[in-house]
């Protein structure tokens, strides 16, 4: 079996897709990081002058309306022209033009799980199903004619693969962002209401755990739809179809409460550590409000048994149709 795993893992890495797709996560991560550099940098004192050149004009436009208004009204109405009591002050129009890592790692490791999980599923549907295509697979079975190894063997070399992808590439968003925080920005958080998080690193690897784990139920999503179908883009196109298509019309169903309980909610759970949606209230006199206290959640821990339920059932699926039907 880890010989068998060896040679998958060994031609995954070998395929021209996926140096390619490694070449466009890189084009990419550059690309992002030249355009997080260029439009930010740290002259705080530039900022803070150009917010109160915004609330000084602001002030004069209020204050000309307002003599504008008690010049045409009524002198009985001239105290609905307003005031300049309350001005907004230079706090109000200032934003930091520093790029803040604390704010945006969760972003990046998100964005990096997101793009990884396309690109595992785009992999592991092309590597298995061009097999198919090819008839590569019926001849690796005069080889090794057990079946159920060859399969689990193929999704864990994908499966393993696709992670490995997303994670490098992750981390290099990360390291990249990191370096432009540390010269057009700060590794603090710039918002005004940001609350301290002393478990800030914590979280955030434990965040960036979630999302390898994500990108691996994405890859064997795909790796056992190319499994079943036999067909790549038959897999690609089902696996995005319903994400995409099918979630939207299922999920709008009941006045869009059955969104909640389907794929991409229990991704995002698992993820972000939960997912939580609010859950209406009947008034007495028959209206629906919502209350921020009752709400509904679904932590990480049950969302990952829930979705390992749904790759076990595809991959057996997958497994017994391919040990039940001719494949030459």
């Amino acid at each position: 079996m880890s010989r068998l795993f060896n040679v998958e893992l060994r031609r995954f890495f070998a395929r021209r897709i996926t140096r390619w797709s490694c070449a466009a996560l890189l084009v990419g991560i550059v690309a992002v990081g030249i355009g997080t550099f260029v439009s930010n940098d740290n002259d705080v004192a530039a900022a803070h002058r150009a917010a109160q050149r915004t609330a000084d004009g602001f002030a004069q436009q209020q204050e000309a309306a307002i003599a504008d208004c008690k010049a045409h009204v009524p002198p009985d109405q001239v105290d609905q022209c307003g005031s300049t009591d309350q001005v907004p002050t230079a706090d109000n129009f200032y934003r930091d033009p520093r790029f803040s890592f604390h704010d945006h790692v969760r972003d990046l490791i998100g964005t990096g799980t997101v793009i990884g999980s396309l690109v595992g599923l785009l992999l592991a549907a092309s590597l298995i199903g061009a097999e198919w295509q090819a008839g590569t697979f019926a001849a690796l079975l005069t080889w090794e004619p057990r079946r159920p190894r060859v399969a689990a063997a193929k999704v864990a070399a994908v499966v393993l693969g696709g992670v490995a992808i997303a994670a490098v590439a992750t981390a290099v968003l990360v390291g990249v962002e990191a370096l432009v925080a540390a010269t057009h920005g700060t590794f603090s958080s710039v918002l005004q209401d940001a609350r301290p998080d002393p478990q800030f690193a914590a979280h955030t690897w434990e965040m960036a755990g979630r999302g390898a784990l994500v990108v691996a139920v994405v890859t064997a999503l795909g790796a056992g739809l190319a499994l079943l179908l036999r067909h790549t883009v038959a897999a690609v196109g089902v696996a995005i179809g319903y994400l995409i298509v099918g979630e939207g019309i299922i999920g709008s169903l009941r006045h869009g409460d059955v969104r909640h309980h389907l794929l991409q909610s229990r991704l995002d759970a698992l993820l972000n550590g939960r997912y939580v949606w609010p859950i209406p209230i009947r008034t007495p006199d028959g209206w629906e409000e919502f209350s921020p206290e009752h709400v509904a959640v679904v932590h990480a821990l049950a969302a990952g048994l829930e979705l390992a339920v749904v790759v076990a059932a595809l991959l057996l699926v997958a497994t017994v149709a391919l040990q039940r039907r001719d494949v030459t």
